[in-house]
């Protein structure tokens, strides 16, 4: 099996399990064959203990809340790393605690291939702006790469959308892509036929997924990774569909799924 089909699942509607290591977490999105997946994790006051993928893993983290010392280096929020597998544990101390988002995958490497080590402050890096689809130009997308994958096996980045992101049309096509999709959403809202995703919502698409119609009157920052592409590629649908600004949450989620996960978040407060 792969990992499942999830969208969308709110993280606060996700049980907090102990991890047997002093740590928390949140598991969003597993491989039911191989425990591989997203989750995110709590570490307490003074841990110092880093993240131990199993044997053969690579590890992506991005640091949601608190200040990590890594490798003697101090990031706090927005901070995102990525070990490939079989690189040497982290010198990792945290002294008032942290929120990470944490992904563990095998990810092969082609031979003759570079797959380096990244630690990067996000907040220091320029956003790029350059490379909107014209269909989804009324989200006023921007762009932080993170990541590129060796052998074009894929991409991790930050994307940010500005507030008032409706079409000027009633209508939109769906899209799809040959590679996966995967979304943490850090802040903001978007609206879909799934319902309105806010600050914590998660989805994992599988390749060939119908999806779409994506708006936002809030605006948005997320993390996204294409697990199989290094360019995101799309096929629009020839016919279009009516956007939805007021949709009904209705999630696709995986068999056997808590029953709290199909459960919507609050809406946004009142002032």
């Amino acid at each position: 099996m792969a990992r499942p089909h999830v969208e969308f699942v709110q993280s606060q509607s996700v049980e907090w399990q102990d991890a047997g290591d002093g740590t928390a977490v949140k598991r969003l999105n597993i491989d039911p064959d191989n425990g591989d997946g997203t989750v995110l994790r709590r570490y307490p006051a003074g841990s110092g203990r880093a993240p131990q993928p199993r044997a053969g893993l690579s590890l992506e983290f991005y640091v949601l809340d608190g200040e990590i010392a890594i490798d003697g280096r101090v990031l706090g929020a927005h901070a995102y790393g990525y070990r490939p597998a079989g690189t040497p544990a982290l010198t990792w101390q945290t002294s008032a605690g942290a929120l990470v988002l944490e992904i563990g995958e095998a990810r092969p490497v082609p031979a003759g291939q570079d797959d380096p080590a990244i630690l990067l402050d996000c907040l220091a890096l320029p956003w790029d702006v350059s490379t909107y689809d014209p269909q989804l130009r009324h989200m006023h997308n921007a762009r932080k790469v993170l990541r590129l994958g060796p052998g074009d096996s894929g991409r991790t980045f930050l994307l940010a959308g500005l507030p008032h992101g409706f079409p000027s049309t009633p209508d939109l096509p769906l899209e799809r892509h040959p590679h996966g999709e995967e979304m943490f959403l850090i802040q903001g809202e978007m609206k879909s036929p799934q319902g309105v995703m806010r600050d914590g919502a998660y989805f994992y698409r599988p390749p060939g997924i119908w999806h779409g119609l994506h708006v936002s009157e809030f605006g948005f920052l997320m993390l996204m990774r294409s697990p199989g592409a290094n360019k995101i590629s799309t096929q629009w649908s020839e016919a279009r569909h009516p956007v939805q600004y007021r949709p009904a949450f209705d999630p696709v989620l995986p068999e056997g799924a808590p029953a709290a996960w199909g459960r919507p978040h609050a809406a946004r407060p009142t002032y």
